[in-house]
């Protein structure tokens, strides 16, 4: 998954990526400074670019694919489905400060 978000940016080689344990409002508030306060049980992960080209969402009736650069790319991810809850790209943050920060590898490295 954090592969896929990686090369979906531009970047299939990141430098890094890692993840936490975290509840939902924590992990947006680490990663974009936002928070509905909600206690989910998510995975928070962070992959480090850099990313020339991240894919952002553009308003409905908007036209074309807007992309931009970041540094970071940090999405949370549904403890039970696996399902991507949110996502965003910008600067590095200090994913630690929620946990034990845990490396991925990349799937190469998996066999």
């Amino acid at each position: 998954m954090a592969w896929a978000q990686a090369r979906a940016g531009g970047n299939a080689r990141p430098q890094s990526a890692v993840y936490v344990l975290s509840q939902r409002g924590s992990a947006g508030q680490a990663s974009s400074g936002g928070s509905d306060g909600s206690t989910e049980p998510v995975y928070l992960v962070e992959v480090v670019g850099p990313f020339p080209r991240y894919p952002i969402s553009r308003p409905l009736g908007g036209l074309g694919s807007p992309t931009i650069r970041c540094a970071a790319i940090s999405f949370t991810v549904d403890r039970q489905t696996f399902g991507v809850l949110d996502d965003g790209c910008g600067r590095r943050f200090d994913i630690a400060k929620l946990g034990p920060v845990n490396p991925l590898r990349p799937p190469s490295l998996l066999s």
